[in-house]
């Protein structure tokens, strides 16, 4: 199935969060006003039109308005409310720049702008995409501008959400149990899995979902990415897992991918190398744990012939079928 786009949910806020931000920020010390505020962030005003539109009451976008206020502030983020009057309409919101700006003689290694730079590339299709350039303009200003090893090749694929995130996070909130389609490596035919979703967390840049497997009867680890199909909701919820039984299943996954070990060997000043963070002169050999064969062997296929796969041979395997499949499509 191939990746989807990104595309913003209307339930995502942080693209509010963040308008709220930058639109306080660039207030400077005069601050705005809450309607100056609801005119500056997309989501507020859109609510503001509707509602007025329809002639009902702001209460929704006030109490919406508050709730942002509160998770900024628990963030750490300086807001600041300078009162005028008793009217709290006239009152200002700000943020403290001195406190939310970068610090004197703030400068960055060539190193730190490459990573940087890697960031600003994972966000550049999605929906903050401009935000991110304008600040990486703002962060080459502060530090060299060349770098040792070009990053280009290794940036980051990722998406900031599978197709199957938002619905298996609103699943979990609301224990419910799902239903989905899921497909192996090596299979042609997607499997029916029907859960009680539990966690989604990362692992190895990865999006993995914690569950009880209704069929199977055991806890079981699922790659969002091998979700081939919409995530339905069942008509039947479950109770909440325990601390003990989230932390069981996450060191199940811990000793099996203490299990697996690659080595490689790398040559020196290549993407590879950076990629690694190896140290050393001329080709290293470089051990390391995974937690997926193949989806390290599609990691390893994208670092080209600057490695060379020393063990396991299934790894190995796996990268040569890769290869071949993509010269079988291409031919």
């Amino acid at each position: 199935m191939p990746e989807a786009e990104f595309q913003r949910d209307p339930e995502d806020k942080s693209e509010r969060l963040l308008s709220l931000t930058l639109a306080l920020l660039q207030s400077g010390s005069r601050g705005l006003k809450k309607d100056e505020v609801y005119g500056a962030v997309r989501d507020y005003r859109n609510a503001r039109d509707a509602a007025e539109a329809a002639g009902k009451s702001l209460d929704a976008l006030e109490k919406l308005f508050d709730r942002d206020k509160a998770i900024l502030k628990e963030s750490g983020v300086p807001l600041i409310l300078e009162a005028e009057g008793g009217d709290n309409t006239e009152s200002r919101y700000r943020i403290a720049n001195d406190r939310f700006a970068w610090p004197k003689g703030l400068t960055f290694t060539a190193r730190q702008l490459q990573l940087l730079e890697l960031a600003n590339q994972v966000w550049s299709r999605a929906a903050l995409g401009t935000s991110t350039n304008r600040s990486m303009s703002r962060i080459r200003a502060l530090g060299p501008a060349d770098g040792i090893v070009d990053l280009t090749s290794i940036a980051p694929k990722l998406r900031t959400h599978q197709p199957s995130f938002l619905p298996l996070t609103a699943a979990i909130e609301n224990k419910n149990v799902v239903c989905f389609s899921y497909r192996k490596p090596g299979q042609n035919e997607s499997e029916t899995r029907t859960a009680q979703p539990w966690q989604i967390y990362q692992d190895f840049n990865q999006w993995i979902l914690i569950c009880f497997d209704v069929d199977r009867q055991e806890v079981r680890n699922f790659l969002l990415k091998r979700i081939t199909s919409r995530v339905s909701v069942i008509d039947e919820r479950f109770e909440a897992p325990s601390s003990s039984q989230l932390q069981d299943a996450k060191e199940s996954l811990d000793a099996h991918i203490r299990s697996q070990v690659a080595t490689i060997r790398v040559l020196e000043g290549s993407p590879a190398w950076v990629h690694f963070d190896l140290t050393g002169s001329g080709q290293v050999e470089h051990s390391f744990h995974f937690m997926d064969l193949h989806l390290l062997a599609e990691e390893l296929r994208e670092l080209g012939p600057d490695i060379e796969i020393l063990e396991p041979s299934e790894l190995q395997n796996a990268i040569r079928l890769g290869l071949e499949k993509v010269a079988s499509d291409h031919a």
